[in-house]
């Protein structure tokens, strides 16, 4: 077994036992893998019958080579063999190329797409929300920006998400990128005090935030359900703010 007792480790036959706060044990058999996040080590079992153990502040220990080495050893890291998996989903998709060579050409100009997106949602963010520059060409940049995301979602054939997690998932994602440009929207005209003169805005917001609804589940359509329940609340929270902050945008503009 292994023992883990205030920074010592022993390799023996058989279980992994954990003091911390207490002693609790798990045989080396029963453990699916591990996952190392910032301060925390988190040892999963292969059955909820087991509990999970975990391993906190663990930078803070002499050994935490020797216990990293040791878990890579007797289990599997889950994050890297989910980021695989996905690799491998993508890699072997025929709708996104008919080679293989054309396939990995396009997962990585799919990951250079969602960098360069999130990146200038940044810049607009800067552009609008910190150095208040307001400008009509600014402003209609910002209207575009959420739906082009959409689009580049689209055109990567789902490679790029609204979502997913960078460290387990190789699909990539643009959420900061959308959120970045519809607070600018939205703070953009409250906050200059140019908004809400006109009290009937609210069928306009609807209408925004049903096309962006409407946009994004056509674009996803094609995608696994789950998926796309996962896509969902992001669907729903991107449509409301885009709804509400382009039809004060527009209303703006137009006067």
């Amino acid at each position: 077994m292994l023992i883990y007792r205030k920074g010592k480790l022993l390799l023996q036959i058989k279980a992994l036992v954990i003091l911390l706060y207490g002693v609790r044990k798990i045989l080396i058999e029963n453990i699916k893998g591990y996952k190392i996040a910032q301060k925390v080590i988190y040892i999963y079992p292969i059955s909820s019958q087991f509990s999970k153990l975990s391993i906190n502040d663990y930078l803070s220990l002499d050994d935490t080579e020797e216990l990293t080495e040791l878990l890579g050893k007797i289990s599997i890291d889950l994050e890297r063999a989910a980021y695989h998996k996905d690799e491998q989903a993508i890699l072997n998709d025929t709708e996104i190329g008919s080679t293989k060579e054309q396939r990995e050409d396009r997962f990585e100009n799919a990951i250079i797409y969602s960098i360069v997106y999130n990146i200038s949602g940044v810049v607009l963010f800067v552009l609008s929300f910190m150095l208040r520059i307001d400008n009509i060409i600014l402003q209609i940049i910002l209207l575009l920006h959420p739906l082009l995301g959409l689009a580049i979602i689209a055109v990567t054939k789902g490679m790029v998400r609204l979502f997913a997690k960078l460290d387990s998932s190789a699909y990539r994602s643009i959420y900061l990128g959308i959120f970045f440009s519809e607070l600018c929207l939205i703070n953009g005209v409250l906050d200059s005090g140019k908004a809400y003169s006109n009290t009937n805005l609210w069928w306009q917001e609807i209408v925004g935030g049903v096309v962006f609804f409407l946009i994004s589940m056509a674009v996803l359509f094609k995608m696994p359900t789950r998926v796309i329940f996962i896509q969902l609340f992001f669907v729903l929270l991107f449509a409301v703010g885009y709804g509400f902050g382009s039809a004060l945008e527009i209303n703006y503009i137009l006067k």
